[in-house]
């Protein structure tokens, strides 16, 4: 159910783009059957899952972390009423992770 506002997303970014309904659908499809492929790969190694995760958790962080620095920051800087404080409250964010971070692990 988590992954169905991402469906929505992914198709509601295909029609704005110009894209056919049909294409809006099939996109969001792939986007569950990934989903769905996951879940029968964890099911199948099992007994590698904490091998695996330990490596695609920092993968998969990185990866967001890479969106966000390289998409979502310039396009924050590109405004022309530049407002400091959203760029103030994406750091601010960042400096809650890193010292949430170093609570739980000490």
């Amino acid at each position: 159910l988590h992954k169905m506002p991402e469906g929505f997303t992914v198709a509601s970014i295909m029609l704005a783009s110009g894209r056919s309904a049909r294409k809006a659908i099939v996109a969001s499809l792939l986007v569950g059957a990934a989903t769905f492929a996951g879940v029968i790969c964890v099911a199948l190694l099992k007994a590698r899952v904490e091998t695996i995760v330990a490596y695609a958790l920092p993968f998969s962080a990185g990866v967001t972390l890479y969106v966000a620095a390289s998409d979502l920051i310039p396009e924050v800087n590109h405004k022309e009423e530049r407002n400091p404080i959203v760029s103030i409250a994406v750091f601010v964010g960042v400096a809650l992770f890193y010292l949430l971070h170093r609570v739980i692990e000490g």
